[in-house]
Order: C-alpha cells, then sequence, then structure tokens
C-alpha cells in the first residue's frame, strides 16, 4: 500500500549556522515520521552552501524524505534593519494583514512581524507548487507558520505546529506582569497572536504540561488537540559512563546568543565558581553551545574556563564534566539540556525555575536545586566531594528519563496522535485512513 504524504514546513532561523538546524528537532520529527510517510521538508535557508549540506545530510540519514531547500538572501543579511526591507514586501505584508483580519472578521494584533512579512514571493510560488504536486494528507509547520501558510494551503489538510513553549505564558511566567504596564501589553498581544495561530490549525505540540495548561485555561476558547512533546531523549545514545570523568570539573550547555543563557552562563562563571574555586582552586568550567557572545568568549581568558562553542557531539563533554549546572531565573519551555545531562547520568545542579516543566524532577532525589549563589556554590562544592553523591544523583536522574521521557515513548504518542489526526480528518473529508497506512 502506498505510504501517506506528510509535507513539512521549517526555516533556518535568523543568523543561525546551518549546523543549528541539523540539531533541532526537526531531526527527530523526521526520523519518526520518515518510517511510516513519504515526507517533502520545504525549508528555508540562507545560501546554496546550506542548501546543499542540508540536502545531503538527509539523504544520507533517511530513505522516505525529499528536501526542497529555498534559498532567500535578504531575510539573512547579519546587519538587516527595518528600513532595509522594501516598499513592496512591507505593502504586501499589510495586504495580507487586512485580508486576514477580513477572513476572520476580527481585529488581529500582530505580535510577530514574521508572520505577516517574512512570506515571499519566491518561497510562496515553491509552496504552491510542491502543495499541489505531491497532494499532501498532513501539513506539519515545524517552528515556523506565517501568512503564506494560509494563502497557499487548503483548510481541509489537517495541520499539525510544534509550537515549544507558550510565548504568552512566558511573559507571565515572567513575573513582570503586574509591575510593568509594558509587560501587560506584550502578555496581551502574545494572547492575540497565539489566539490566530491556533484557529488556523488541528494540533499543537508544546514542551510541558504547564504550557498546555496555560494554553488551554487562559488563552484559546477552543484549543485545538494538544500533545505534550516531552522531548524525546535517545537515552541509549546519551548513555551513563564513568569512564575519563574529572572530579573538579563542570559544565554548562545552550545556544550561547541567547539573553538567558548569556546571563546564567556569566553569573556562574564570576559569582558562583569564584566562591567554589576557594576550596577547589583548579575547578574547570565547560562552556558548551554554539555562538558565544564576545561576554562569553571573554570568559576563556580564564585558563579554567573552555568556552567551546559548536561541537558536533555533546557526549565528551557530558563525560568529562563531574556536574550539569544550570542557572536561570525564566519560567518557560522545558529545558531539554537538563534531560540530556540527566541520561548520561551526570550529577545536575540548578534552579526552582530551570525545573519548570520537567515533570518527576524531585529535589534531592534526581537533582539538586538551589536558588541563590551561595546554596549554588555550596551544593557544587558539596558534590564534587562525594562521588556517591554524585552517583546516586545521576543513576536516578537516568532512570527518570528512561521511564518518561525516552525517544520511545515520545514516537509512540506522536504517532498516535498523528494517526488520529488524520482519521478524523478523513472522516470529515470522506476519506478511509487506518492505522498503519502509509507503512511498508
Amino acid at each position: 500500500m502506498p505510504r501517506l504524504k506528510v509535507l513539512i514546513l521549517s526555516y533556518l532561523p535568523f543568523r543561525h549556522p546551518i549546523d543549528g538546524l541539523l540539531d533541532s528537532p526537526l531531526m527527530q520529527t523526521l526520523q519518526v515520521y520518515s518510517e511510516a510517510f513519504e515526507v517533502f521538508l520545504v525549508v528555508r535557508v540562507k545560501n546554496e552552501t546550506d542548501a546543499c549540506l542540508l540536502r545531503d545530510t538527509i539523504r544520507d540519514r533517511y530513505l522516505h524524505v525529499i528536501v526542497y531547500p529555498v534559498v532567500e538572501k535578504v531575510y539573512w543579511e547579519p546587519k538587516l534593519r527595518r528600513r532595509d526591507y522594501s516598499l513592496l514586501l512591507w505593502l504586501r505584508g499589510i495586504i495580507h494583514l487586512i485580508r486576514v483580519m477580513i477572513r476572520t472578521r476580527k481585529m488581529v494584533w500582530i505580535y510577530s512581524a514574521q508572520f505577516f512579512f517574512c512570506g515571499s514571493h519566491l518561497f510562496e510560488k515553491v509552496l504552491r507548487g510542491i502543495f499541489f504536486e505531491i497532494s499532501p494528507d498532513l501539513i506539519y509547520f515545524q517552528d515556523t507558520f506565517c501568512f503564506t501558510h494560509f494563502d497557499v494551503i487548503p483548510r481541509k489538510t489537517p495541520r499539525i505546529l510544534y509550537y515549544g513553549e507558550s510565548l504568552s505564558g512566558g511573559i507571565y511566567w515572567s513575573g513582570d506582569v503586574q509591575k510593568k504596564i509594558r509587560t501587560k501589553l506584550a502578555l496581551w498581544k502574545a494572547k492575540k497572536w497565539e489566539q490566530l495561530i491556533f484557529r488556523n490549525i488541528d494540533m499543537g505540540i508544546v514542551f510541558s504540561l504547564k504550557d498546555k495548561e496555560w494554553l488551554q485555561r487562559h488563552v484559546l476558547a477552543e484549543p485545538p488537540d494538544i500533545l505534550i512533546s516531552h522531548v524525546g531523549i535517545d537515552h541509549e545514545y546519551f548513555s551513563a559512563t564513568s569512564d575519563n570523568v574529572e572530579k573538579a570539573s563542570v559544565m554548562c550547555l545552550g545556544k550561547m546568543h541567547a539573553d538567558h543563557n548569556v546571563s546564567g552562563v556569566k553569573i556562574i562563571a564570576t559569582e558562583i565558581l569564584p566562591k567554589v574555586r576557594k576550596t577547589v582552586p583548579h575547578l574547570k568550567f565547560f562552556v558548551v553551545g554554539m555562538d558565544p557572545t564576545p561576554d562569553v568568549s571573554r570568559l576563556s581568558q580564564d585558563p579554567l574556563n573552555v568556552v567551546t562553542g559548536y561541537v558536533e557531539d555533546l557526549r565528551p563533554y557530558f563525560t568529562r564534566a563531574a556536574i550539569f549546572l544550570n542557572w536561570s531565573k525564566i519560567r518557560i519551555g522545558i529545558r531539554s539540556r537538563i534531560l540530556l545531562a540527566m541520561s548520561m547520568g551526570k550529577a545536575v545542579i540548578t534552579t526552582s525555575e530551570g525545573l519548570w516543566g520537567i515533570e518527576g524532577a524531585v529535589d534531592g532525589r534526581n537533582v539538586l536545586v538551589a536558588n541563590d549563589v551561595d546554596q549554588f556554590a555550596d551544593k557544587i562544592i558539596m558534590m564534587i566531594h562525594n562521588k556517591k553523591m554524585r552517583e546516586d544523583l545521576g543513576s536516578a536522574a537516568r532512570q527518570l528519563i528512561i521511564e518518561q521521557y525516552s525517544l520511545a515513548r515520545w514516537k509512540s504518542e506522536f504517532m498516535r496522535a498523528s494517526w488520529k489526526l488524520l482519521k478524523d480528518k478523513s472522516f470529515d473529508n470522506n476519506r478511509s485512513i487506518h492505522d498503519g497506512d502509509g507503512g511498508n
């Protein structure tokens, strides 16, 4: 029986290297869908070099995936400013804004300019051609949704949006809503934005139960099905090992251009570790992650701090570090870096905000929580000097990943939800689809 067809739309965010896309959740989605469906991937990239790299990577990894990279140079200039956008582009965006308002008969408040202004004629032309060429059974939006999709994709085609963390929830949980009028306005606009995009999909995927509950209770009057992604972790690939562990070493991980990551790393390096090094003078600090800012890069002026930038394989750094650190004061989404560290059997020290959205994480059982710099430093010292406590904490953390965050569990839930959506929509459209259609 022929495979069903899935059209996946994605894009490479501004100024990110292609490696950021190759390590993103998109790869997990391709892996899962390519096992059951014929997959067609339309993705916007910066240049022909990235397009070739993406084609080669996908071809080597997956049998049933065809890639259509769309090169759009105008959107990727590093110093692009608002006035650099052509008048034609802005007029186009305004026209589509008016069209959406007429169609929905509601005032649309812009939160993200991407929604109305970042879809080009080229992207629309490619998308329209592919859509009518392959007639997909399912549309999957990977971290992207703009007005072009309204115009090209018939509403009867099932739509899934990988949304991740709630935008409005993140603003609300920041704690500034009661203090600043600007934050209240941002929250209101974010809710309007989410109401608009969720009105045009059939299923959303979010990172955590907290994101799901927030959207259902505080944002969406008639929410679509919302699946919790649980950030599937390949615990066999990220497996625990005690070989080559450097006792006096800690690490952190993240995209080192993101403000909250930069802030966390700087607090660890300048406020917490100096206290620890009074007791453990040769403590090494690994800062792992792409696109380090100048502030982060300058940390390597201290020979005890190692700023790696992007690395292809995270496991050697997890293996070397005795403890994984995460300092965060932002409640949003779920931090997959902590789940990876847990899968590697690492002792994790983080803040209460760092554990936000991670179900089953309990202070003292499978993770340690510290909410001020003195307490954080004390717990690092304690864990460095207590090997058994480190190993027990790491073992319990890995067990949590196996039981609740395994890739196999995520695959099962994801495919079950996808098949249910296909069957429900096929019934509405007088088609017949059964579990297993599109298999070998």
